[in-house]
């Protein structure tokens, strides 16, 4: 090969890289043109997210509580508030009962209240009368089912 024409192709080999590079940068820049993003920008905070779930079922919770009353009338006070913890027998609301449960009521504790006096006075084998002993349990059980009964017939 001549020296002239190794001139000429180093020349055009040049020529080739200048082009090529001026192309890639252009096509480059092109792309990186600053457009609109369709991701939503705001400023960062703690706060509540809101979902909407469009699904067909059931909802189960995980514990199921019951809270009810053995009578019915005007609740008077509460002293439980929504989201206070509570324990077994905590009181959580004070009902002052209508007029035909409270004279039931009335009744089963006059009735309850005899039960005991006469469960006291029962005789011991000795011929005493017991004193907190249960000395007839077949008394004690009958006087047990109509404190039940009274208890029942009440709520």
């Amino acid at each position: 090969m001549t020296a002239k024409r190794k001139r000429w192709l180093a020349a055009v080999a040049v020529a080739v890289v200048v082009v090529g590079t001026t192309v890639a940068l252009a096509s480059r820049a092109k792309s990186a043109a600053p457009g609109k993003d369709d991701t939503p920008v705001t400023k960062a905070a703690i706060t509540d997210v809101q979902v909407e779930v469009l699904e067909v079922g059931t909802v189960q919770p995980e514990v199921k509580v019951d809270v009810k009353s053995a009578l019915s009338g005007k609740v008077v006070e509460l002293p439980i508030r929504e989201g206070d913890v509570v324990r077994k027998g905590q009181l959580l609301a004070a009902i002052e009962p209508d007029v035909n449960q409270a004279q039931t009521l009335a009744g089963v504790r006059r009735s309850v209240n005899q039960a005991e006096i006469d469960f006291a006075r029962l005789p011991r084998p000795s011929g005493r009368p017991a004193r907190g002993r249960a000395h007839s349990t077949g008394r004690l059980q009958c006087s047990r089912l109509s404190i039940t009964a009274g208890l029942t017939a009440a709520s």
